[in-house]
């Protein structure tokens, strides 16, 4: 996932700073994978929980200014859930 990648090239300049970008990516990690299920059996319910889980995993602080500012690009850039599928044709659409 791209979005692990860009946090695992920040450079902590401590232990407590790579423990933050170890649990993060880690989160990014498990987030993903809830993503490729949800993926293949959508669910009104499951999209609530990830769009909320979303916005707790790129919201959150972790102390290290870098990594707050890059989690809050992040979100920024990316809009969860923001696509339906077509019915008929099973292409996305905005």
């Amino acid at each position: 996932m791209h979005t692990e990648r860009l946090v695992h090239k920040l450079i902590p300049s401590n232990a407590v700073q790579r423990g933050e970008q170890e649990r993060v990516r880690g989160e990014i990690w498990a987030y993903y994978a809830d993503l490729k299920v949800y993926r293949a059996a959508p669910a009104p319910a499951d999209t609530e929980a990830l769009t909320a889980r979303f916005e707790s995993l790129f919201g959150q602080r972790t102390g290290w200014a870098t990594l707050d500012r890059l989690l809050l690009l992040i979100r920024a850039a990316i809009r969860p859930f923001r696509w339906r599928r077509n019915e008929a044709t099973g292409l996305a659409a905005q």
